[in-house]
């Protein structure tokens, strides 16, 4: 008889949190699912099926008592009761979630506001950057990044430490003062795209004026023609070429000049000044702006034939050579000149949407970049193979599938040991597991949701694998290695006792 409980020395320390709003409980169902004891500390002792099941509810004060980390997921406005509690939380971790409704609302930060009531407590801030929504769909379809500040070396990395294991990437932004920065920083919309964004609307509302006062007005007064409709297409098209090269050279320039100023200084660990720090973290952004002039140039060139402007001056020129009658020859040198310029052209911008390509993961959030991969990489890993059985309902309920089970699944068919599995191996373990599912429901005769002992033992043996090979009908049958339901059965039944085990630590097995 073999105990299967778990390794003890790897048993993670109990959280306690305050609040069970949508983010104290979503980030307790998280922490939970990540092997963390949590404990909510409420005014309401009583269990609530809003609660994840494996925690557990007490007094503000007996939750406090039992963690070594308190994270406070409730609204700085409510923070006075803590002021009874500050004896208690002495010497512990505090972690402070919150945030404003609107920028610089309180003079001090509400991690300093917090320090303040708690003065003997290691305050830290951070998750104030991650939603509820984020927790609960899974840290790969949001933002990863979690910044976390605090005065106390020893706490900001014991919360970095569950950050981590909770699948997120925490960001060290230093002493509790960055704490204002970072509430300010969920309110922000797009601050790095600003300087861009007005940059080129400035740019291109000059180059527009310029040019419907050069081929327009002037036209218009001067030689009493109307080229009005130049305005739709014509202007718009000598725009934004330029637009793209200079915001390109936009890009590059503040590299140049930083190259510049590190060899007159004579030292590279000087700080850039302020204005070409900001330059240069904004560099992306106004790549990814001229590579959108660069795109619409190449549309507006593709729809010039079809212009009437254009099939009206190519009929006057074919008019005007046969009433003249006289033939252009064809002049290879111009020829030759024009399809080198718009191979160039081609070129260059086949070039600048690869460049743009590569920046988008930087710009964008991680959920984009992180889903891109997904589908572009052709490979399923064990994370994307249990967001696919999960969100597919094959568990018979969207809840999380059995993250080990999927990793078993994958290098029992792993042909190629890369860790991932491809198109045909994925097709053969779907086909495996459907048929696995419904020839269990078909067992369940109760209706359960679940397969006792005399099902589970009916079902195997009215297997197909099963019957086909018990020749002798004793119920022993030999398997091949690389046979394919005796993998998925393997993987599937490791699945079940990981989850027995993970359910009721006491578990035998005989």
């Amino acid at each position: 008889m073999m105990a299967l409980a778990p390794n003890t020395s790897n048993k993670r320390e109990t959280v306690c949190i305050f609040g069970t709003g949508d983010f104290g409980r979503a980030l307790g169902h998280k922490m939970i699912q990540c092997g963390y004891p949590v404990v909510y500390g409420s005014r309401s002792t009583q269990i609530s099926n809003l609660i994840p099941k494996d925690a557990e509810v007490l007094s503000h004060a007996e939750a406090a008592q039992k963690a070594a980390i308190i994270i406070i997921a409730i609204q700085r406005q409510h923070y006075n009761f803590l002021t009874p509690l500050a004896e208690v939380l002495r010497g512990k971790v505090v972690v402070d979630i919150s945030n404003n409704l609107k920028l610089n609302q309180y003079p001090e930060s509400n991690a300093e506001y917090l320090a303040q009531l708690l003065p003997g407590a290691r305050v830290v801030k951070a998750f104030n950057t991650v939603s509820a929504w984020a927790l609960q769909s899974g840290a790969l379809d949001a933002s990863r990044q979690v910044f976390v500040c605090g005065d106390d070396m020893e706490a900001k990395q014991m919360v970095m430490n569950i950050v981590r294991a909770l699948g997120l990437t925490p960001l060290d932004q230093g002493s509790l003062l960055a704490a204002q920065e970072i509430e300010n920083y969920p309110l922000q919309l797009f601050p790095m795209w600003k300087f861009p964004v007005f940059l080129s609307l400035g740019l291109t509302a000059f180059f527009f004026f310029y040019c419907l006062a050069l081929d327009v007005i002037y036209t218009y007064v001067y030689e009493k023609k109307n080229f009005s409709f130049f305005i739709a297409i014509t202007i718009p098209n000598r725009i934004c070429p330029v637009m793209a090269l200079i915001l390109l050279g936009l890009v590059y320039l503040p590299g140049v000049l930083a190259a510049i100023i590190q060899l007159y200084r004579g030292t590279k660990y000087r700080r850039f000044p302020d204005w070409l720090d900001k330059w240069m973290l904004c560099r992306k952004q106004l790549g990814l702006i001229a590579l959108a002039f660069a795109s619409l140039h190449a549309v507006f060139t593709l729809v010039s034939p079809i212009r009437s402007f254009v099939k009206w001056r190519t009929s006057k020129a074919i008019i005007s050579q046969v009433l003249n009658n006289k033939t252009e020859p064809l002049d290879t040198t111009n020829a030759w000149l024009s399809d080198s310029y718009l191979a160039l052209g081609i070129l260059g911008f086949f070039f600048f949407v690869l460049v743009g390509i590569t920046s988008l993961p930087s710009v964008s959030n991680s959920v984009n970049w992180r889903e891109f991969r997904f589908v572009q990489d052709g490979q399923i890993d064990a994370d994307e193979l249990q967001r696919c059985l999960t969100q597919s309902g094959i568990a018979g309920a969207y809840k999380p599938f059995n993250l080990e089970t999927c990793r078993l699944m994958i290098s029992m068919l792993d042909r190629d040991m890369s860790g991932t599995l491809g198109f045909n191996e994925f097709k053969e373990l779907w086909a495996v597991v459907n048929g696995w599912k419904q020839h269990f429901v078909t067992f369940d005769s109760d209706g359960s949701g679940t397969v006792d002992r005399q099902e589970l033992e009916k079902a195997l043996m009215n297997m197909e694998c099963f019957r086909r090979r018990d020749t002798t009908q004793q119920g022993f049958v030999n398997f091949q290695y690389d046979d394919i339901s005796l993998k998925c059965c393997c993987a599937l039944l490791s699945g079940l006792l990981i989850s027995l085990v993970e359910e009721d630590p006491r578990s035998y097995i005989t």
